[in-house]
This record gives structure tokens, C-alpha cells and sequence, in this order.
């Protein structure tokens, strides 16, 4: 009788640890399961925390959850030690209360309201699932479980987002069941995909904004986008077949030290620039046409990423802004695409206020420098020819630098086609190094040269433009080196360094070497230039600059 009344117990608590949904009432209109996983893990919080408990109440009844654990796993998002230290020293007191204002029917009516809302715009091919979870990662995205969609969102997110929360991954059901390919493998892909999922809101309700739409980057960073679309695409335009991790952290994933944008801008504008070819396409085609079509075909056909398109205006437009510094170069602070417009004080600390011209080049100076003829030999003034000189930090005699400028110069007709050909092989070639950085930021360390940078291939805005410089020296297309300001979306300014070309007749072209860009965007503000670091004579530390951007 004891052996059988055991076996009853095993049986029942198997089966309530199975139990997928805490909803009885099954909604005949609901496309697929409520899977409320935050109840297995309160019973681990209920239970003592140790590694086994975790796997018992939480992983193991609940696939969804299991599945994006073994994701991050994969992807090296979490450390598999230092995540079991975390769950067995877990927070009890911040879950708790977190769990204490659950309601198992809000979530359930919010996934309802917003299924019906998905639905009426285009259909599932089949079921999909949503899993409410709660765990130490905080996340929200779709994933195939046992052959269904299922949604993921963790209950840490704040309530009112929720709902768009759902629907932009129910887009991503949506999309995954209906496009060509099973799974993104480009930035192409990645763009279209969450251009998908970030412009459904406004398809299901009127009255969303593209910031309920862009709900996961905040209003300044999506205010940033609107003005900087064509820096946005320009810089893009480089990476759109590449894929790997850090393609996705440079456009897409967002977080605080695991995201990694282009300097000076922000988190996600892959989202931004996915949403509004969405929005476009829209005009002309029906949503289920757009979920049906290969991301490559559908970029193609919006002529987003044109180059004809990019970097050309009617018209020059100007920023001002007022720099005060304990040290600055006011020859180098005077020279396009900047202009000194007043001098408040022109010695220690300097405060000065200056124009400088917008990201977008007049049409007929950016068809003069597209068209201008590529000649290596080349004769220039003298205070021009210095920055064809080779120097320690930027080695552009070198053999090794010579090879590979012999092979991007072969059917070279402009000077424009070998700039953008160094600046593409440089900024994929070479990765970011942060602690570099600090390093050089502390004064500590001055730079690594380009052929160091060309050996270990990372470094910092000073190593990209290093190598990059190294390139044009040696390809006879004069290039200097450039110490300046950014300001960033969020307020905060950081040090920069970028080159500039100089290219006969026309003068010189700035270009932003870690972004691939040819232009620096406005608010990238010139302290110094000079042959290169050692040469501009600016320990960080020492400048002290401080930029605002003021209104004339």
C-alpha cells in the first residue's frame, strides 16, 4: 500500500510540474497556449536554490524556457559556472517582489486582445505560443519549440510594454512562417526582420507612433535615427552581407557593455532602418507580399541603400556649437568643414564658437570628388605633400602595406573608388578593442601603429585610422590624422579619431575610418590633425574640451 500511494505522489508532482498554463478557461479564439513558466519559478524561490532545483522547477517543465537558456549557452551570452553561481545566490527578495503583483488573467486577456488585433492583419500558418517566464535573464523573443513558434517575454519587463512586446513578436511568427528562408543569415535578413516586427504595431493600431513601434529604443535614440538616416545608410551599406555575432551587435542587439554601435551612435538603428523600409514598401505592397519576399530582393526594390542616393543635397546647412578647452589647435579647429565664427578667448582655456557643415555634401562638390581621377603620382604643395610621408605610428612604406595597396589599386579610375575600397577593407577587417581604449583615453597608452593594427588586427578609432591613412599614403592620396569631439545621442561626448583625404583641386574629405564612412557626421567636432597621433601633440587627459551645441 506504501510502495503505492508513493508511486500516486511521484506521479501528481510530475504532473504539476508539467502543467504549461495556470489558464482553465481556454479562449476558442486564442491562436495557440498561455505558458505562465513564472509559477515554476516560484516554486524554485520556494524551494532551497541550488543548480538541481533550477533545472527541476524551472528548465526542465517548461521547453521554452530550457531552449532559451541552451540559446545564450550556444552563444556565449551567459558563462555556464558564473550562471549557476548567480541562480544559487540569486536576489529572493527582487523576484518576490515582482511575483507579488503578477495576475495570471492580465496576461493572458493582453495576449488575447492582441492576437485578434495580429490576426485581423494577416493570419498564422500555424499555432503560436506564449510563454510568460521569469528568470535571471531578462529577454523577449520567438522561438520554434517542438515544431511551434513560441513567444517568450519575461514578466520583468514593465507592464504597459507588454502588449507591444507581443505583437512585435508575433510579427516575428508571422514572418518566420511565411518568408523563403527558416532562419536570417545576414544583416539583410536581420534588418527586414525586425523592420517586420518594429513597424506591426502601427498595423494593428492607427493611432501607435514609430515610437510605439521602435518600443525598445529610447525616444532620443529614436529622435537621433530620424535626423541621421542617411549616415545610418551609408554606414549599413558596407555590412549588409555580413552576419556573425558582431554584425548583430553593432546594429542590432542592444545592452549596456554587450551591444556594440558605430561610435557616436546608438543602440539598434538596424530596427530603425528595418521599420522605415517597412513603412515604405507598405505604399506599394500588402503585408503577407512583404513577409513572402527574401530580404535581399525587398532592400533592392526600396532603393534605401542606393548609392546614388547618399550624401548629396541642394543645398549646405550648418551647425554651430561653442567649444571651451584647456588646450586646442585653432589652425586645425579653422579648416573645413569647420569655420571659427568667434573668439571668446584664444589662449588657456579657450572658448570659441564655430559652423560646421552638415553630414550631406552639396551635389556638385560631391560629384566633383566621385568623379575626380585617381593619380598616384600626383604633384602637391608642399604643406600638402608632408601628409604623404610615412611616419612611425602610420608606416605607409612598408611592404606589407604595398601588397595590399597594389591589390585594391588594380582597375582603380577614382580616387573616391580606392578611398571607399581602404576604408571598407578596413573597417570589416579590424575589430574594436575596449581596453585599448581606456588605455589611450587614461593617457596611458599613446597608439598601436598600422602595422600592428594590420598584425593583430584590433584596435581603436586611432588604429582604424592608422591602417586606413597608411593605405592612402601609400597609394599616393595625401591623408592626415584627426583628434576630435563626438557628441553622443544620449548627451555624453567621448574623444574620436578620423582621417581626412586630401584630393587635388577639390581639398580636403573627412572620413569616419571605424564606421567605413566617407564624411564625418556634424557633430563629430575637430580639436586637432596632424601627420598622425604624435604629431597632433594632444594627450587626451590634457584637452579638457567641453562642446554645446547652441542655436544661430
Amino acid at each position: 500500500m506504501f510502495v503505492i500511494l508513493l508511486l500516486i505522489l511521484i506521479v501528481c508532482e510530475f504532473s504539476a510540474l508539467g502543467k504549461q498554463s495556470s489558464n482553465p478557461d481556454k479562449n476558442d479564439t486564442r491562436n495557440g497556449e498561455v505558458i505562465l513558466a513564472y509559477e515554476g519559478f516560484e516554486k524554485f524561490l520556494n524551494s532551497e536554490h541550488t543548480w538541481e532545483n533550477y533545472q527541476k522547477y524551472v528548465l526542465n517543465p517548461y521547453p521554452a524556457v530550457n531552449k532559451l537558456h541552451e540559446k545564450y549557452e550556444e552563444c556565449n551570452l551567459i558563462n555556464k559556472q558564473r550562471f549557476t553561481e548567480q541562480v544559487i545566490s540569486i536576489s529572493e527578495s527582487k523576484y518576490r517582489k515582482i511575483l507579488e503583483n503578477i495576475d495570471d488573467q492580465k496576461f493572458c486577456s493582453m495576449y488575447d486582445s492582441a492576437v485578434q488585433r495580429c490576426n485581423i492583419a494577416l493570419s498564422p500558418k500555424k499555432e503560436i505560443d506564449v510563454c510568460f517566464f521569469l528568470s535571471p535573464i531578462k529577454d523577449c523573443q520567438m522561438l520554434p519549440v517542438n515544431g511551434r513558434n513560441t513567444i517568450l517575454i519575461s514578466i520583468e519587463y514593465k507592464l504597459e510594454d507588454i502588449p507591444l512586446i507581443i505583437v512585435h513578436e508575433y510579427a516575428h511568427c508571422l514572418h518566420y512562417q511565411y518568408k523563403p528562408l527558416e532562419e536570417p543569415k545576414s544583416l539583410s535578413d536581420w534588418i527586414i526582420d525586425e523592420g517586420i516586427a518594429s513597424y506591426f504595431p502601427r498595423i494593428v493600431n492607427e493611432n501607435a507612433s514609430i515610437y510605439e513601434g521602435l518600443w525598445m529604443m529610447p525616444k532620443p535614440a529614436v529622435d537621433w535615427c530620424v535626423k541621421n538616416e542617411r549616415l545610418i545608410l551609408d554606414t549599413i551599406w558596407h555590412d549588409l552581407n555580413k552576419s556573425g555575432l558582431d554584425i548583430e551587435k553593432k546594429y542590432i542587439c542592444g545592452g549596456s557593455g554587450f551591444a556594440n554601435p558605430p561610435e557616436g551612435f546608438p543602440e539598434k538603428t538596424g530596427y530603425y532602418i528595418g521599420y522605415r523600409i517597412i513603412e515604405e514598401q507598405l505604399k506599394e505592397k500588402s503585408l503577407r507580399e512583404i513577409c513572402s519576399m527574401d530580404s535581399d530582393e525587398l532592400i533592392a526594390e526600396s532603393q534605401f541603400f542606393n548609392p546614388a542616393n547618399f550624401q548629396t543635397t541642394d543645398s549646405i546647412k550648418y551647425s554651430y556649437y561653442r567649444i571651451k578647452a584647456d588646450k586646442i589647435d585653432l589652425k586645425s579647429v579653422n579648416s573645413f568643414p569647420q569655420k571659427i565664427v568667434r573668439i571668446i578667448s584664444k589662449q588657456s582655456p579657450y572658448e570659441i564658437e564655430i559652423r560646421n557643415q552638415s553630414t550631406n555634401l552639396p551635389a556638385e562638390r560631391f560629384n566633383s570628388i566621385k568623379t575626380h581621377r585617381y593619380n598616384k603620382y600626383a604633384n602637391y604643395p608642399k604643406d600638402i605633400a608632408l601628409y604623404l610621408e610615412s611616419t612611425e605610428l602610420i608606416e605607409s612604406e612598408s611592404p606589407e602595406i604595398s601588397h595590399i595597396t597594389d591589390s585594391l589599386t588594380n582597375d582603380i579610375v577614382y580616387t573616391y573608388d580606392f578611398i571607399k575600397a581602404a576604408l571598407n577593407l578596413v573597417s570589416s577587417s579590424v575589430k574594436y578593442d575596449s581596453d585599448l581604449a581606456r588605455e589611450i583615453s587614461a593617457g596611458k597608452h599613446c597608439t598601436q601603429s598600422a602595422l600592428e593594427t594590420l598584425h593583430f588586427k584590433k584596435g581603436t578609432c586611432s588604429e582604424y585610422t592608422n591602417l586606413f591613412l597608411a593605405l592612402t599614403r601609400n597609394a599616393g592620396i595625401p591623408g592626415r590624422f584627426v583628434i576630435g569631439r563626438i557628441l553622443l545621442p544620449d548627451g555624453n561626448q567621448i574623444y574620436h579619431a578620423w582621417a581626412e583625404c586630401y584630393i587635388e583641386d577639390i581639398g580636403w574629405m573627412p572620413v569616419e575610418v571605424q564606421n567605413g564612412n566617407s564624411w564625418i557626421p556634424d557633430w563629430g567636432i575637430k580639436l586637432f590633425a596632424g601627420k598622425d597621433f604624435k604629431d597632433c601633440n594632444a594627450a587626451l587627459p590634457d584637452i579638457q574640451a567641453n562642446i554645446e551645441k547652441i542655436d544661430k
